[in-house]
C-alpha cells in the first residue's frame, strides 16, 4: 500500500497534545506497513499493520482501552494479548473506521473534542 493523508484537526486548544500526537503516530505507522486491516480481537478493534523483517512477518496492533491508546508488537503468529501493550497516550475517545480504502481515524483528549484524521490507502 501506499498512503497519503489530509489531516483535520481544529488547533485552537492548546491541549491538543495527545489528539494531535495520537493521529500523528497512527499516520506514520499506517505509511511503514507493508499491509494494514481492521480486525476485532478480544473484543477490540484493532489497527494490525504487517511488516517482513528478515522473511518474517510481524504485526503491530494499535488499539484503544480503558482510556489509553496502546500499542502491542510481536511476530504474527503470536496471539494477541492487549495487557502486553505499552501505552501511547492517555485520551478521553479512540476510533479508526475503513471504507472503500479510507481509515478514518478519530481521536478526543480531555476536552472530548474529537478531531479527525484522513488516511488514503493507495494501492501500488
Amino acid at each position: 500500500f501506499r498512503t497519503f493523508t489530509i489531516i483535520c484537526v481544529n488547533n485552537s486548544k492548546k491541549h491538543l497534545t495527545n489528539v494531535r500526537a495520537s493521529l500523528s503516530y497512527v499516520a506514520n505507522k499506517v505509511r511503514a506497513a507493508d499491509r494494514v486491516s481492521l480486525e476485532t480481537r478480544d473484543g477490540l478493534s484493532v489497527l494490525v499493520l504487517t511488516q517482513e523483517f528478515d522473511g518474517d512477518l510481524f504485526e503491530t496492533c494499535i488499539y484503544y482501552t480503558g482510556g489509553v491508546l496502546r500499542e502491542w508488537f510481536a511476530e504474527a503468529a503470536t496471539p494477541f494479548s492487549p495487557e502486553k501493550g505499552e501505552t501511547v497516550t492517555a485520551l478521553s475517545s479512540f476510533s479508526i473506521e475503513e471504507e472503500d480504502g479510507l481509515l478514518a481515524v478519530t481521536s478526543a483528549g480531555r476536552d472530548g473534542q474529537p478531531h479527525t484524521l484522513h488516511i488514503a490507502l493507495c494501492r501500488e
